[in-house]
């Protein structure tokens, strides 16, 4: 049976996995099908031999830099064909080469397969099994003006702090703006004073006429610096404008949105009702209107302009992670020690190895970000800037149409391209899990191979890396389905108990290949394998080989379950001399840590520490050497 679409070739394979991989782009089926038929438009596929390859020089180049007129050629004793499919178009029947561009399924299923993809898919929030149509008081989606800058929305996002190699100063802030017409998107970092930046700063407001060579942000508090960056985009703006079209005139937003952060205070919102006065018109009967620069905050609780603007910011958060995730990728094949480096054809000149600078991807966030298919507004953002091939009305409508579509007869189970299975999960399916949030606000990048959840922030990993398989199903009285899972490593502390609703776990495709090089269904295998192989004499002697330090360090890897394990029902003596006996471990959290709960032989209940438990517990048979190496650790000791 001849299958709906075209497999990609080993070369359409390596420019989709340079992309993703290699260069980072976060982006989605449509979006990457978009970006690469810009690039390659309807340039033929070079011609490949019987393996699927195309023809290289002796330098590594490509043989083939424009297609020919033949049908084959021969280099280097191979002979290369062009690969023919018949088509009818307008009802004549033809054979036409195929194109150097991926059709839109064979992405989709490179994209489902591909492990990066599937942590960071998004999670769904609808919880409830079955379709379900939007609430009466659904927040109301965002409809400008055909205007360019008609409406401007600004926000603040926390980054991992970092020293920039530019300036040697730390950023841990990230500006971002966006223009609700055409989904331009603006991205500055923000220099914050922090405990590691001791810069004492200058209350004193930017001029609109302030050049940027006068502009120092570590002497200038985030209201100066937010307002500095909103008076260059306006800039930026006109200026793209009038290079693609001198007869064009300036524009200037109506409405400027922001939430009611630090750093939309003081000299921000003295400097836009500034501007609102300075461009103010009056009418015949002498009242004064003011076109340009309004400002709003958004009001306190969830608004129809919060949901554009942290959809913005979610946005651009995850393309700096992607690239980010990327550099990891290629770091780890590099050789030497050198403490500045960048990949093969990177966009930066230079990174830092020890602390990766992300200040300076802000460039190629925005590029990325501008030129890439936007389906809201069906155009790229810089298009629909400049208007070419689509006018500003055209815009507004395709907006208009997106929300009619989306806000009538919404349903939250839809299959979402690349990711979303044809068929629910079922028992004997391969899933990742969501991952739970810490609580913890600190951002970090998240580690290529980390298990856990690094931050709150939806840019980091949202499914686990681990693999699992569903072992499990019941239907409940509503008909909504829940799974058990369990882990396809049988030696994995990453275990899930109890069952998990549909929206916290993601099918994926059996062969997935993993970092391994082993595809989910042979990676199951191997484990059952290594378990079978690995007897219970060898265990012990795998056991005894390793160091007191060794073991010091698993420790401190236990999780709640492991700890019980450990210790729940062992006995020992308080320093009262009275026999206690080990009833529970719980963790309380970043203050408190590991506390210990025992009970004394009057049935009176008890807990302290960890490290004050497992102190008085010295000299017991079951106490082991490792516990005396992990007493003052730090993961261990309460905060006084």
């Amino acid at each position: 049976m001849a299958k709906p679409y075209l497999e990609l070739t080993k070369l359409q394979r390596e420019l989709v996995f340079d992309m993703i991989r290699n260069q980072g782009y976060a982006e989605g089926v449509h979006t990457l099908y978009q970006r690469l038929r810009r690039v390659f438009g309807n340039r033929p596929h070079p011609a490949m031999n019987k393996k699927g390859e195309i023809a290289y020089k002796d330098d590594g180049g490509i043989y083939e830099l424009e297609p020919r007129d033949e049908e084959s050629y021969e280099y280097n004793g191979d002979k290369y064909e062009y690969e023919t499919r018949q088509v009818t178009r307008k009802g004549v029947k033809k054979r036409e080469r195929r194109l150097l561009l991926p059709n839109r399924k064979s992405i989709e299923l490179f994209l489902r397969k591909d492990p990066s993809h599937q942590v960071d898919r998004t999670v769904r929030h609808a919880v409830a099994g079955g379709i379900k149509t939007p609430p009466k008081y659904a927040i109301k989606p965002v409809i400008p003006k055909a205007n360019i800058l008609d409406i401007i929305f600004c926000d603040s996002m926390r980054m991992p702090k970092t020293i920039s190699l530019e300036d040697n100063a730390e950023y841990s802030w990230c500006f971002v703006m966006v223009d609700a017409l055409t989904k331009m998107i603006f991205v500055k970092p923000l220099q914050l004073q922090t405990q590691l930046s001791t810069t004492t700063k200058k209350r004193q407001r930017i001029t609109e006429e302030e050049s940027e060579e006068q502009f120092d942000p570590k002497r200038r508090p985030a209201s100066d610096q937010t307002y500095r960056y909103f008076l260059e985009f306006i800039r930026r703006i006109n200026k793209t404008r009038k290079h693609h079209d001198p007869k064009r005139q300036d524009v200037f937003p109506r409405l400027v949105v922001s939430d009611r952060g630090s750093e939309f205070m003081g000299p921000w919102v003295e400097g836009l009702n500034e501007l609102k006065n300075k461009y103010k018109k009056t009418k015949i009967n002498g009242e004064d209107t003011y076109p340009y620069f309004n400002y709003t905050k958004t009001p306190l609780g969830r608004s129809q302009y919060n949901s554009l603007a942290e959809s913005a910011v979610g946005i651009c958060r995850r393309a700096f992670y992607r690239i980010n995730r990327s550099y990891q990728e290629q770091l780890e094949k590099r050789t030497g020690t050198r403490k500045r480096w960048i990949p093969d054809d990177w966009h930066t000149d230079t990174q830092s190895v020890d602390l990766y600078d992300w200040t300076r991807d802000c460039d190629e966030v925005m590029r990325r970000l501008n030129s890439r298919y936007h389906s809201t507004i069906k155009t790229t953002p810089i298009n629909a800037l400049l208007e070419i091939g689509i006018t500003r009305k055209q815009v507004k409508q395709n907006i208009v149409d997106v929300a009619n579509k989306r806000y009538k007869d919404v349903k939250h189970n839809l299959n979402l391209p690349g990711f979303s299975p044809s068929s629910p999960v079922a028992v004997g399916d391969y899933v990742r899990v969501k991952i739970a949030k810490t609580g913890d606000m600190g951002v970090t990048f998240h580690k290529k191979g980390d298990t856990r959840k690094r931050a709150t922030k939806s840019a980091s990993n949202n499914w686990s890396i681990n693999i699992y398989k569903v072992v499990d199903m019941k239907v409940l009285n509503k008909g909504q389905r829940t799974y058990r899972v369990e882990n396809i490593d049988p030696n994995s502390s990453k275990r899930v108990q109890g069952y998990l609703t549909r929206v916290q776990v993601l099918k994926v495709p059996p062969d997935t290949v993993l970092d391994s090089a082993r595809s989910v269904k042979d990676e199951e295998a191997y484990y059952k394998t290594e378990d079978e192989v690995l007897s219970e004499d060898e265990k012990e002697e795998e056991e005894v080989e390793l160091t007191t330090q060794q073991k010091a360090n698993k420790l401190l890897q236990y999780t709640k379950r492991d700890w019980n394990q450990e210790l729940r029902g062992k006995t020992f003596k308080s320093d009262d001399k009275t026999l206690e006996t080990i009833t529970n471990v719980v963790y309380r959290g970043m203050i408190y840590k590991w506390v210990i709960e025992y009970e004394s032989e009057d049935k009176s209940e008890w807990e302290d520490y960890l490290p004050v438990v497992l102190g008085m517990a010295k000299g017991e048979n079951w106490y082991k050497p490792e516990y005396d190496l992990i007493l003052n650790n730090k993961k261990f000791r309460p905060r006084k």
